[in-house]
């Protein structure tokens, strides 16, 4: 069973909140400030979970591919309607993706680097099937920040959240794991790093 299969239903309800509706749209904000979606661009959305931004992406008119390793998040997925462009999930291993280098105009990973055992590899995978020019945005919850010290006190007292070893990343955790500086930084949490391929 995948980490987040037994949340799947009710994964959304923190954004049905009011509060959770302000931070839905503040993040949603800086991601297209930073994504900058065009329509025709193929898209990858790496830890896509119940397809918030992939369906919003989709919408925008982009081609896009969501990957989660969650059958049940995916499911959730692609039970929401959207009205334009193209959404498909796949369900996969995020350090072996199934695509050529090269193969995608953007990409984003929203709060999924804090839930995987291997962020090397998942960053070389990603930055591989990003084009030469592309851009990989990364959104994080920063690991000083207070939302980090709530999920670590949520863990702490419930060791079947998600959220129980789940790891809060620094910025100097991040630029050393990906072996180089990202090309901007918006608040403490969203990153975008420039797509390298060899």
């Amino acid at each position: 069973m995948a980490r987040f299969d037994p949340v799947a239903d009710r994964y959304d309800a923190f954004c049905a909140t009011p509060l959770g509706s302000f931070v839905e749209a503040v993040e949603r904000q800086m991601v297209a400030e930073l994504l900058d979606p065009h329509r025709g661009e193929r898209v990858v959305d790496l830890g896509c979970g119940t397809g918030t931004y992939a369906l919003w992406m989709a919408d925008a008119g982009c081609a896009v591919v969501g990957v989660d390793e969650s059958e049940a998040m995916l499911a959730k997925a692609r039970s929401k309607r959207m009205s334009s462009g193209r959404l498909e999930g796949v369900r996969g291993d995020l350090t072996h993706l199934p695509w050529a280098s090269a193969s995608f105009d953007a990409g984003l990973m929203q709060v999924t680097l804090e839930f995987v055992a291997h962020p090397e590899a998942i960053l070389i995978e990603a930055m591989r099937i990003i084009k030469p020019g592309g851009r990989l945005i990364l959104g994080l919850i920063h690991g000083t920040g207070p939302w980090a010290r709530h999920y670590r006190t949520r863990a702490q007292a419930d060791p079947t959240s998600v959220y129980h070893g789940a790891h809060f990343w620094t910025l100097a955790e991040l630029t050393s794991v990906m072996a180089m500086e990202p090309s901007q930084i918006r608040d403490r949490f969203a990153v975008i790093a420039p797509a390298m391929n060899p």
